[in-house]
């Protein structure tokens, strides 16, 4: 019994260690380049019929998806989005595009690095 108690504080330690995240501590949190979040909300876009429609993002191939209703004018859409503190995006938040087709968004970090994201809007 003894040996269990001994052991019991390595195994907690161990399962502790192995969910935590791993992060990437080479650059401070000013460099990250990235987006969390891309909508488009009837608020900035009044012919949508819905409050928003929010993108899936992939971050690992850096894509965003938005599902908007078949017949919806895509041509002048007004997306909001978050990006990483200190970045910048192009074009940026709440600028009107046309999504006809994919458009490619960058961001940029404040050491000059930077990231593509095509969104691209689906209609179903």
């Amino acid at each position: 019994m003894k040996r269990l108690l001994f052991l019991l504080p390595i195994f907690i330690g161990l399962i502790f260690s192995s969910c935590r995240k791993e992060m990437d501590i080479s650059e401070p949190p000013w460099n990250l380049k990235m987006m969390t979040y891309f909508a488009f909300k009837q608020a900035d876009n009044p012919h949508l019929t819905s409050k928003e429609y929010k993108g899936v993002i992939d971050e690992y191939k850096k894509t965003v998806t938005v599902k908007l209703p078949v017949g919806t004018d895509v041509t002048n859409l007004k997306p909001d989005l978050v990006i990483g503190p200190r970045s910048s995006v192009s074009p940026g938040r709440l600028i009107p595009q046309d999504f006809s087709n994919p458009v490619d968004y960058t961001v940029t970090a404040e050491n000059g690095t930077s990231v593509y994201y095509t969104v691209t809007v689906v209609l179903q």
